[in-house]
C-alpha cells in the first residue's frame, strides 16, 4: 500500500541505523539552512514552494516550516537504491592526485603558533601563491556536471522552466516509500541512465526542489569541496573533545568509511574524521557550551550575521543558482575554507592521530557560523528567482 510523503520521511530516517551516515552539516546544519532561507523568502514564492512540497504534517514533525523538513531528504534517500547515482552530487572532488605537489594547506596567520610544533614531522603548510593549481576548475572536477555544483545549476533550471508548479509525486514515486518495495528494492531496482541529465528528467518537481534545498547545504559546506585523495577529510582521524579516545594504529578504525563523513558509533572509542567534525562536531559543541542546549539560539546567533550589511553586500554579489558561474564562485570558496581552515592545524597538515585543540575549535567556528549563514542566504535568493 502506497503511502505519504510525511510517513515516508519517518521510514527513511529510521533506516539510518542501518546504514552509516553521509552528509553535509549534518542535520541540524541542514535545518539551519532551510530556516534562514524560509525567513527570507518573498511571501508569494513561499506560497508556490510550500504547495509543491505540500508537507502538511510538518509541525507535528517537530519542523518550523517545510523547506526545513525536507532539507535532510536527499541524504535519507541516497541508501535506496534507485537513488544511489545521486551519491556523487553531494561534493565535489577537487583532482589534487592530479595536480603537481598536490593541495597542501594554506598558510593561516591569524592564527599561528610556530614553535609549538617544533618537533612534529607533519608538512608545512604553503603559502596561498605556492600552488594556484588548487582551484575547483569544472572541466576537470565535475565531469559531465556530476557533481554538488553542476547538480545545483542544472536542477535549478529545470525546475525554474517547467510551467507545472504543482507537479507532485506519481503514483510510482510514492510505490518507493511504502514497506513493502523496500523490502524488495534489490529485485526492483529501477536501471538509471549514465547521462545524468535523463536521470534529472525523471524526477518530478517536488523531488527535484528537495535536492537543491539540501545541495545548497553541502556546497557551502568546505569539506565537501576539497580533497580527493583524503575524501574530504574523511580518511583522516582525530581527536576532538577531551572524551574522544584514538588508537595508536589509525588504519585499525573499524566501520566502513565512505566518502563525505561517517562519525562516532561504528569506530573505536567515538574518535572523530576530520571530515565529521566539521558536519557535526563544531555544530554540536558550540551549541551545547555557548547556546544553552538549543539549536534556535545557535540559528539565531548565525542568522545575526546577515544584519550586518556588509556580509549582505558580499554575500549577494552571486547569489542566483539560474547563473552557473555562482555554483562554481560557491565551490571555490569552499575550496579556500578547506585549505585554509579545515586541513591547516597551526599552520601544519592536518594528520591522523592529530589532537584538535580548542583554539582549533574556536577559530573553526567563526568559519562555519558563516558558511552557514552565507548557504541561507544564497539559497533563499536562488528560490526567489527560480519560482519568479
Amino acid at each position: 500500500m502506497s503511502m505519504t510523503i510525511t510517513n515516508s520521511v519517518f521510514i527513511l530516517a529510521s533506516l539510518l541505523l542501518l546504514f552509516p551516515r553521509v552528509e553535509a552539516w549534518g542535520k541540524i546544519g541542514h535545518q539551519i539552512v532551510a530556516n534562514i532561507a524560509y525567513n527570507r523568502l518573498d511571501q508569494d514564492k513561499r506560497e508556490k514552494i510550500d504547495i509543491i512540497l505540500n508537507f502538511t504534517d510538518f509541525e507535528t514533525q517537530g519542523f518550523d516550516n517545510q523547506l526545513a523538513a525536507v532539507a535532510d531528504w536527499a541524504d535519507t534517500v541516497r541508501y535506496v537504491s534507485e537513488y544511489h547515482w545521486t551519491g556523487i552530487l553531494h561534493y565535489i572532488n577537487l583532482a589534487d592526485n592530479k595536480i603537481k605537489n598536490g593541495c597542501p594547506c594554506q598558510n593561516n596567520n591569524e592564527y599561528s603558533h610556530p614553535t609549538k610544533f617544533k618537533f612534529h614531522s607533519e608538512p608545512h603548510c604553503h603559502n596561498q601563491t605556492d600552488n594556484t593549481s588548487c582551484n575547483f576548475v569544472y572541466e576537470r572536477d565535475c565531469v559531465d556536471g556530476k557533481c554538488v555544483a553542476g547538480a545545483i545549476h542544472d536542477l535549478s533550471m529545470m525546475v525554474h522552466n517547467t510551467s507545472n508548479f504543482k507537479d507532485q509525486l506519481t503514483s510510482n514515486d510514492e510505490k518507493e516509500w511504502s514497506h513493502e518495495f523496500l523490502k524488495t528494492r534489490h529485485t526492483n531496482e529501477i536501471k538509471k541512465s549514465s547521462n545524468i541529465q535523463d536521470n534529472y528528467k525523471n524526477l518530478t518537481n517536488k523531488q527535484r526542489l528537495m535536492f537543491i534545498i539540501h545541495f545548497m547545504g553541502d556546497i557551502h559546506q568546505p569539506l565537501h569541496c576539497s580533497r580527493k585523495t583524503d575524501e574530504g577529510g574523511n580518511s583522516i582521524k582525530v581527536v576532538f573533545s577531551k572524551s574522544d579516545q584514538i588508537e595508536d594504529d589509525t588504519s585499525n578504525f573499524k566501520g566502513m568509511i565512505t566518502p563525505r563523513g561517517l562519525r562516532g558509533s561504528e569506530q573505536i572509542g567515538n574518535a572523530w574524521n576530520l571530515h565529521s567534525v566539521w558536519d557535526d562536531g563544531i555544530i554540536e559543541k558550540s551549541i551545547k557550551i555557548y547556546h544553552n542546549d538549543s539549536q534556535i539560539l545557535f540559528q539565531n546567533h548565525v542568522e545575526n550575521l546577515l544584519t550586518v550589511e556588509t556580509n549582505i553586500e558580499q554575500w549577494s554579489k552571486c547569489s542566483n543558482s539560474l547563473d552557473e558561474e555562482c555554483p562554481k564562485k560557491w565551490a571555490q570558496e569552499s575550496v579556500k575554507d578547506a585549505l585554509k581552515w579545515a586541513y591547516n592545524n597551526d599552520n601544519r597538515e592536518v594528520v591522523s592521530g592529530d589532537v584538535l585543540s580548542e583554539e582549533y575549535f574556536e577559530t573553526r567556528l567563526k568559519v562555519v557560523e558563516r558558511r552557514l549563514a552565507v548557504a541561507g542566504l544564497r539559497l533563499a535568493s536562488s528560490l526567489n528567482v527560480i519560482f519568479g
